[in-house]
């Protein structure tokens, strides 16, 4: 493949990942929901405050990203429009990553660099450009999920420096590790690295038909991974904080196999819904279609299993593994950014066995793109867009709200019905927020 056939490809990669998030940089996306609450936090918190080694409790317990959102709000205070446009930056960053370490992971397989290369681009394409799964991208709430994964794949990519570089092997064991410490503390959910990298290895050795042991910097994190789980669950059995045991709170947790199995299908159907709309499972005509697909390539995996071709089933594990640490939540099916890379690189397995895929991998770059004027994508912007302008409207009229004394109570009327406003969400803690960075507003 030529150098000029590469640079079109990643032009394209980053062109339809870029517009397929483009309106989450509109003007009418403000702070939503949980924002709210985190701006406030953030704005009150010292970042010493802010950070601790190791978990205190069982969810919610990620300094990282709160440390992060801090910056943040330091560095732009409330100027959503800004805030957004990191983020969307952090998703470009996480879709050349995993064009990287998809690359690296197919050099396992394939000495002809043009395959390994088109299996990075279907593999990134699908994970930046598939809008089902780009929740983690549109407001600061979902911080942990995207930064986590920048992290993640960082620690990934240092992962194969190690392996595969004699020089800078300490290094690259130590950045390795260090971006790990930092995803798994910046959401819980990247605990499962160790075991994407054993995964990894056990291909690895299938391939070269030699068994060998596992290398030092997946034993290394291995380690540091049951050590946090070891943390997590002691909490979980002695009532640390972000317990419950109320079947319909959001944050309840089961530990039943089969409602495992059962929350881990909604994921699949959700992340192929292409006609309801938001980003919480229901029922899909398209949604049941992915997943029958998937259900059936699982069937192929295995079959192909036995007889000695194993990629496409440690595909099917991996996407097993990235999203284990969160089907005991049944109660939120919603987040699919993380795991939707190594449903790219399914498809790009299938892909790399096609010789010479050029016409498809850019007909995929081109469908992928194309789900973005799916009903369900149209829905969800809409509602999303809608519910800011609300925000909007809220955020002005505290604007208009004359500078109250230093100390005074603030009453806010005529919100009843108006969900998720800064008026209504956290009981009003947008309003705090705002006179707080605003200090002028206060009379002394």
């Amino acid at each position: 493949m030529s150098t000029y056939k590469k640079r079109v490809y990643f032009i394209l990669l980053f062109a339809l990942s870029l517009l397929s998030v483009f309106w989450m940089l509109s003007v009418d996306n403000s702070f939503s929901y949980d924002d709210v609450t985190w701006m406030t936090r953030v704005s009150n918190t010292s970042y010493k405050d802010l950070f601790h080694f190791f978990p205190s409790s069982v969810y919610l317990d990620r300094p990282i990203g709160a440390i992060f959102l801090k910056f943040l709000y330091d560095a732009f205070g409330l100027d959503y429009c800004r805030h957004h446009i990191v983020l969307v930056m952090i998703h470009l960053l996480n879709v050349m990553l995993t064009f990287f370490c998809v690359s690296e992971i197919f050099k396992c397989k394939y000495e002809d660099k043009d395959i390994c290369f088109r299996g990075g681009i279907v593999a990134a394409g699908f994970f930046g450009i598939w809008s089902r799964t780009h929740m983690a991208v549109q407001w600061d709430a979902a911080i942990f999920d995207l930064l986590g994964t920048f992290w993640c794949l960082l620690a990934m990519l240092f992962y194969f420096f190690s392996r595969r570089q004699r020089e800078y092997k300490g290094q690259n064991l130590c950045f390795c590790l260090l971006f790990f410490y930092l995803s798994i503390r910046t959401k819980e959910m990247f605990l499962v690295f160790p075991i994407l990298l054993i995964l990894y290895e056990l291909w690895e050795m299938i391939l070269e038909k030699k068994l060998k042991c596992l290398s030092k910097v997946t034993l290394t994190s291995l380690l540091i991974t049951i050590i946090f789980l070891g943390i997590l669950v002691y909490l979980k059995l002695f009532g640390g904080a972000g317990i419950t045991n109320d079947i319909t709170n959001p944050y309840y947790q089961t530990f039943n196999p089969i409602k495992w199995i059962h929350t881990l299908l909604k994921y699949a159907i959700l992340c192929f819904d292409l006609e309801k709309g938001g980003w919480v499972y229901s029922r899909s005509l398209s949604g049941a279609v992915g997943l029958a697909i998937l259900l059936v390539g699982l069937g192929i995996a295995v079959f192909r299993a036995f007889h000695n071709k194993f990629e496409l089933l440690f595909c099917y594990l991996a996407i097993g593994v990235s999203i284990v640490i969160v089907l005991p939540m049944i109660n939120q099916v919603h987040v699919l950014y993380f795991p939707s890379i190594f449903v790219g690189l399914l498809i790009a397995a299938l892909v790399c066995e096609v010789k010479r895929a050029d016409g498809i991998t850019l007909t995929l770059l081109c469908l992928f793109f194309a789900t973005t004027g799916a009903q369900s994508n149209v829905n969800t912007k809409d509602y999303w867009i809608k519910n800011a302008q609300y925000e909007i409207k809220a955020w002005r009229d505290i604007e208009d709200i004359e500078a109250p004394v230093k100390g005074a109570n603030i009453y806010i009327r005529n919100v009843d019905g108006k969900e998720y406003t800064p008026f209504f969400y956290g009981g009003g803690q947008y309003v705090r927020s705002y006179i707080m960075m605003n200090p002028y507003m206060l009379k002394s």
